[in-house]
């Protein structure tokens, strides 16, 4: 009887332990209401998702939304039972309605793996495991505190990937983020409303830090802009750093030890603006070089700087695409 009871309460405290990961203070529902929780997919798009008391609401990276009716459940029912709609605040799966056209799956059950601060974990239906991170937690602070420094110098290119581990998005509206599809880069989206950039790399210089972050699709439509930060993990300020389009990267830099960054990129003689995937062979045009210092945690512009070319009569040259698409060739040298 006393080996009977003991096994009891074994069970009681497991099941209890398994579902404070979840519960903790708040409910599940308050929880998955207090963040914007992005998926992040392996080729740049993504899908962030807001939940009221019954609606999942995603927007792609594209602005396209969806919302999906939805409640929680402590079962993984087989059927969806509107009566639990906006009525129940815990439980350990989302039951979302099916195909109504196909009746092998009427209802989408999700197990809720992990609930916490940072991020949000379901089990498919394939049995692979989904991973949302919620974009208010991943500030500039929290990228300076928890990511490793990077050495200088450092020099960015088409090819430079995400630290792995540390690809997590940069929450802050005040990061630029445009997306360039012509090499004139006149024509942009601005998507920093929504939040886009994510950690590619950290670099200390006296007390203050040079972190980049990048936009976009990490091969293709991409920007990456350096952002210099106090300890405190206020920005200073911004500085465009890379662009690439169409493999081909237009506009790369190099960071000092001390902190001077030097901004290449390929100018385009042509007046009307040419989309990246209407470049054939390559187009003309000179290097604009430019030096950035940091100077009292800001990025500030050298005015005197001139290296590759005279800006009163610059260089005219013939950018090759095939040069500006290898990973190892800098824009200074893509012609």
């Amino acid at each position: 009887m006393k080996k009977r009871l003991l096994y009891i309460v074994a069970l009681i405290l497991t099941g209890i332990a398994n579902s404070a990961f979840i519960y903790g203070q708040s409910s599940v529902l308050e929880k998955l209401q207090e963040k914007t929780w992005r998926w992040q997919r392996n080729d740049g798009r993504y899908t962030d998702y807001k939940y009221t008391c019954c609606q999942q609401i995603g927007t792609r990276e594209n602005g396209r939304s969806v919302s999906n009716t939805f409640y929680l459940s402590d079962t993984p029912d087989t059927q969806f039972n509107d009566d639990k709609v906006g009525n129940v605040s815990n439980g350990r799966y989302m039951i979302r309605p099916g195909f109504t056209n196909d009746p092998e799956f009427p209802v989408f059950v999700e197990e809720i793996v992990e609930l916490n601060d940072a991020e949000f974990k379901i089990r498919l239906r394939t049995g692979s495991v989904a991973t949302f991170k919620a974009l208010e937690y991943y500030t500039m602070k929290h990228a300076i505190n928890n990511t490793p420094v990077s050495t200088l110098p450092f020099t960015i290119r088409k090819a430079t990937g995400f630290l792995e581990g540390y690809d997590f998005p940069v929450a802050s509206r005040s990061i630029p983020d445009m997306i360039y599809t012509t090499i004139q880069r006149t024509d942009a989206t601005n998507n920093s409303s929504a939040m886009r950039g994510k950690f590619l790399r950290k670099f200390k210089v006296g007390s203050y830090f040079l972190v980049i972050v990048t936009f976009g699709d990490p091969d293709d439509l991409r920007t990456d802009v350096l952002c210099s930060v106090d300890a405190n993990g206020n920005i200073l300020s911004t500085l465009e750093i890379g662009v690439t389009g169409d493999s081909m990267m237009v506009k790369d830099c190099t960071i000092t030890p001390s902190g001077d960054v030097y901004v290449y990129q390929a100018v385009s003689n042509g007046v009307t603006p040419t989309r990246f995937e209407d470049v054939l062979g390559g187009f003309r045009g000179p290097v604009e070089d430019s030096l950035y210092n940091l100077t009292n945690g800001r990025l500030v512009k050298n005015t005197a700087y001139s290296f590759h070319q005279s800006q009163q009569s610059p260089v005219i040259r013939v950018f090759s695409r095939e040069k500006m698409s290898d990973p190892n060739v800098s824009v200074s040298y893509s012609y």
